[in-house]
């Protein structure tokens, strides 16, 4: 290959530097010979690593002998964790999928030979992305706790971002019996009155049903100043607002404008 391939140990602590040299991500857009020297290198190793990955690369004719930069490494589709366990050693830890869209039978399995790459990346990411002017808002989850959904992986990312952005302050909105989402609103406004900044972060349908709720009821709920709402998306089995309907509810009903909302 005109790469060497090289051990797992090796290439997770390539990553595990390159995430924390913070370089500007959009660099890689551009011209940035590290990361896609970095990146080739570990489509290499996965290559060989991880035999129905190098199955679904030959049938496209994209070897490490081949791919000459980053930009044409070949992208599993999502559907394919649903089919076949995918990792190139032994998992750590092993995520879940929810199984809205195809029935529980169907759900995917996320296998994690080092959840530190995904810790550190997720932290990264979310402090350039969501939190650039260096706020440390409370995490508030509309979305199970750990103890909740124990295999998912968005629960797990919100769980970091509690102990790691927000100091360990912040909590779920959504137990094993559901979301009620007049006591989630009560407790949102009885958060919000020491000013601290609430960063609600949670999936689009639950918001929904928050918004909703205030809309229906004609409540408006004042977020501390520079609060933020990240919504993960995705349907997952219920009603949930258009973007267009979604940030106008977030601004008439929570006063958070659309540059705050992710």
């Amino acid at each position: 290959w005109p790469l060497p391939v090289a051990s797992f140990d090796d290439i997770a602590q390539r990553v595990l530097d390159r995430i924390a040299s913070d370089p500007d991500p959009f660099a890689a857009l551009a011209d940035d010979a590290p990361f896609d020297e970095l990146a080739r290198a570990v489509f290499a190793f996965q290559y060989e690593a991880n035999p129905p990955y190098r199955a679904f690369c030959e049938r496209r004719g994209r070897t490490p002998a081949t791919v000459t930069r980053w930009q044409d490494v070949p992208a599993l589709p999502t559907t394919a964790f649903k089919s076949v366990d995918l990792a190139c050693a032994p998992a750590d830890k092993v995520f879940r999928t929810s199984g809205t869209t195809e029935g529980g039978d169907r759900r995917g399995r996320h296998l994690i030979p080092r959840p530190e790459i995904y810790r550190r990346g997720a932290l990264a990411h979310f402090r350039r992305m969501v939190l650039a002017d260096g706020i440390r808002p409370r995490v508030v989850g509309l979305l199970g706790s750990p103890d909740v959904l124990p295999e998912s992986s968005l629960t797990q990312m919100v769980e970091w971002l509690r102990l790691d952005v927000a100091d360990g302050d912040g909590e779920y909105l959504v137990d094993a019996s559901g979301f009620d989402a007049a006591r989630a609103a009560d407790r949102i406004a009885e958060l919000s009155r020491d000013g601290r900044p609430l960063c609600l972060i949670g999936v689009r349908v639950v918001f929904t049903a928050l918004l909703d709720h205030c809309l229906a009821a004609k409540r408006t709920i004042e977020l501390p100043a520079d609060s933020r709402i990240v919504d993960t998306g995705g349907p997952k089995g219920g009603r949930t607002l258009s973007d267009a309907g979604f940030l106008a509810a977030c601004w008439s009903v929570l006063g958070i404008a659309g540059y705050h909302c992710v």
